[in-house]
């Protein structure tokens, strides 16, 4: 009987111990690599666990909770990631050193895929829960929890090792006819409906409020929110985030929140009230793949002081019969879109990046700023869609005018486009009246993309139309007419495919424009391209204008007429000095202009590609024009065909050595097709009496012959314009009659 007592204890404590699962705190285990450290080891956790994440000195670290590496989730040389993690997750860490590339594609290649490691941490009051609620859950429901991306893992930038203990998670909900005050861990709800969010953490907010306030860190989930209000304080936001603060706010795949505001208009020294408005000194992020609404009867959309980023996400702000009365996006430092699908009614600026008169102290002694504490103010936009129609406004604007005088023109803000679809309609009203309270308006500037610095468009379909509101050009006074891309320094285009129409400038870079590669094409324009040094490398570039197609001119010029007009070669940018140039050194360039065609207020370069200039149809113009101080114009190399209505004002290269040239005078009607006896063959849009064409296969002094229908010319081909080339034309037409050179006839 005792013997059996004994087993009988025996196999209860057996028991006893089979049913006990045990949990590890692992709280001193800590996981060392190469290029990072995690402060807790992987397995199995009870409730919840913190792990803190960082990135060794030289190392930055890609992150990941659902497998999917992306380039919004990385933890820089030295800096910290916390992760609270409250159900079964498996973390993904891929490390590399911070002087490798890395773009999305790249992660999410199979060969990055296996070098990446992966912990798992396992919840086990989550495995309980689970193994009970998936004997009377559907499949749907399992599938809709698991897409709730907002209570899975909290993460926050380590601040503080307050920041870090003080953490909370919840769900928060409330209904449009809910009256009374309530509160949970972390956050408050008053009477009027105004959620405060107090502790840093991981939340999950649904229902209907009057405002949101964030006073710390934390990751927001907007799960089909509506917030509405007619009472927002000046610069105050239906999401009011205090200075300092790095939130989330997720939209996820699915749902679709709307903030609205109709507060009464500020006073004129007031700031606007905001759809969204982020303090200084932090950064607002704003990513998943769900939809956030936006209006605001007299204030901005978005408005973040320091940097703002948007992934994924598409926002729509105002709408066709409401223009959000200020800007669509604003943040002082930086903006940067990375797959966001925006749309944008505003009647100021669409989105835009600047800095206050306070932020930059320039001294005018020594022409400086302390450039240590200053960084340019930018626009970043990567992929994704971009549709902006402004009425009194910027489509994109990333630029600060720090100082000006008669030498110098100091500035900041840079744009940077990267297969991206940007379309963008400024001046989208006829007057400027903003007839929703009668007040007027005029922000001076309508361009479709302006930057203080520089832009740089690397790929994408970009389309500009800066004509609204009846204008005919800026030169006649009317006050919507601006380019289309505007930078105040320089403007590189390496790739994508553009289409501008314009009031003024198609483009314009004050100091250097330089385009690589992509198709550019100027609609219509007043000057389709204007700088002081153009660089055609390679690439398409059409360009149709009312005046000069092409034009190596603006900024300050060293020497100027009495009207202001320029008067030298040169000009003064920041103290330094310029050559006005115009290069075209390959790719395909159509010019069709009714003033001169390829422009320079210094020197006219081709050394390749081919070049169709259709000039002028009347006299006073002329197909190229150089400046007058001992400035060159060389073809070295190339196509080159020109023609004009009239040779009065022809130019033609003034060097020793070169390629050759010949010039017809003959009569073409519009749509004429042309051949020239070396091989050279093209149509003409418009009524021609002058014929420019140098090819590798025009010698000089040989006689070529064009022909044009029942038409046909002859001449001879030379290298300058110091011996004649003579040769009578058809119908009874005078060719180039010899002597001085073809400028006599």
């Amino acid at each position: 009987m005792r013997k059996l007592k004994r087993i009988t204890a025996l196999i209860m404590a057996i028991a006893v111990m089979l049913s006990f699962q045990p949990t590890f705190s692992n709280a001193s285990a800590k996981v060392s690599k190469k290029g990072y450290t995690i402060s807790k080891a992987a397995g199995t956790y009870s409730d919840s666990v913190s792990i803190k994440i960082t990135a060794k000195k030289g190392y930055k670290v890609y992150y990941s909770l659902n497998g999917k590496l992306t380039t919004s989730k990385v933890i820089k040389s030295k800096k910290s990631k916390t992760l609270t993690i409250t159900t079964t997750k498996t973390l993904t860490i891929y490390a590399v050193k911070t002087s490798k590339k890395i773009t999305n594609k790249i992660l999410k290649k199979s060969s990055t895929i296996k070098k990446a490691k992966t912990y798992q941490y396992t919840i086990s009051s989550d495995a309980k829960e689970t193994t009970s609620s998936n004997q009377t859950t559907s499949e749907a429901d399992s599938t809709s929890t698991e897409s709730s991306e907002a209570t899975k893992a909290t993460e926050e930038v380590t601040v503080t090792e307050a920041t870090e203990t003080k953490s909370t998670a919840g769900t928060i909900t409330r209904n449009a006819t809910d009256s009374e005050a309530t509160s949970g861990d972390g956050y408050e709800i008053s009477v009027k409906g105004v959620l405060k969010i107090t502790e840093s953490g991981d939340y999950t907010i649904s229902g209907t409020y009057k405002k949101i306030s964030i006073k710390s860190n934390a990751n927001i989930t907007l799960n089909n929110v509506t917030i509405k209000s007619d009472s927002l304080d000046p610069d105050e936001g239906l999401i009011d985030i205090s200075k300092g603060l790095d939130v989330n706010i997720i939209v996820p795949e699915g749902t679709a929140s709307t903030l609205t505001d109709t507060s009464p208009l500020a006073s004129s020294d007031a700031d606007e009230p905001n759809g969204i408005c982020a303090g200084k000194n932090g950064t607002l992020n704003i990513s998943g793949s769900g939809t956030l609404n936006i209006t605001s009867s007299h204030g901005n959309g978005i408005k973040a002081k320091n940097i703002l980023n948007i992934t994924d996400t598409t926002i729509i702000i105002g709408t066709t019969s409401e223009y959000v009365a200020g800007k669509g996006i604003a943040a002082k430092n930086e903006i940067n879109l990375n797959n966001a699908n925006l749309t944008i009614y505003s009647v100021n600026d669409g989105i835009k990046t600047t800095y206050d008169e306070d932020d930059v102290t320039f001294d005018t002694s020594t022409y400086t700023y302390d450039s240590s504490t200053t960084t340019n103010t930018k626009v970043n936009i990567k992929g994704g869609k971009i549709v902006i129609k402004t009425k009194d406004g910027d489509g994109i604007s990333a630029s600060y005018k720090l100082f000006e005088d008669t030498r110098y023109e100091v500035g900041f803000g840079t744009v940077t486009i990267d297969d991206a679809t940007v379309d963008i309609v400024t001046g989208a009203v006829t007057s400027t009246t903003y007839e929703a309270d009668g007040r007027t308006i005029d922000y001076g500037s309508h361009k479709g993309i302006k930057a203080g610095t520089d832009i740089t468009i690397n790929s994408g379909n970009i389309t500009i139309d800066t004509t609204k509101a009846n204008i005919t050009n800026n030169r006649s006074g009317d006050e919507y007419a601006d380019d289309a891309i505007h930078s105040n320094g320089t403007m590189t285009i390496n790739g994508g495919t553009i289409n501008i129409s314009s009031s003024d400038d198609g483009i314009h870079a004050e100091v250097k424009l330089t385009v690589n590669a992509g198709d550019v094409t100027v609609n219509n324009s007043y000057e389709g391209v204007e700088s002081m040094s153009i660089n055609i490398i390679g690439g398409n570039v059409n360009v149709t204008a009312t005046d000069d197609g092409m034009n190596a001119s603006g900024g300050l010029a060293t020497q100027v007429d009495s009207e202001g007009s320029a008067m030298s070669s040169t000009a003064y940018y920041n103290g330094q000095i310029y050559n006005y140039e115009l290069n075209i050194k390959g790719g395909e360039v159509t010019v069709n202009s009714e003033g001169d065609g390829l422009d320079s207020n210094g020197s006219l370069y081709i050394s390749g590609g081919t070049t169709k200039v259709f000039g002028p149809s009347n006299g006073g113009n002329a197909a190229f024009d150089i400046g007058e101080q001992n400035c060159t114009f060389s073809i070295t190399g190339g196509t080159v065909i020109a023609t004009a209505g009239s040779s009065d004002m022809s130019v033609a290269p003034n060097v020793t050595t070169g390629q050759s040239f010949v010039v017809f005078s003959t009569s073409l009607s519009a749509n004429s097709n042309v051949t020239v006896s070396d091989g050279t063959t093209f149509t003409v849009p418009k009524t021609s009496s002058y014929v420019f064409v140098s090819s590798s296969g025009i010698q000089s002094g040989t006689s070529y012959t064009l022909t044009s229908g029942s038409i046909s010319a002859t001449a001879t081909g030379g290298v300058n314009t110091s011996g004649g080339f003579g040769g009578p034309g058809d119908m009874g037409i005078p060719g180039n009659m010899g002597g001085p050179g073809w400028m006599g006839f």
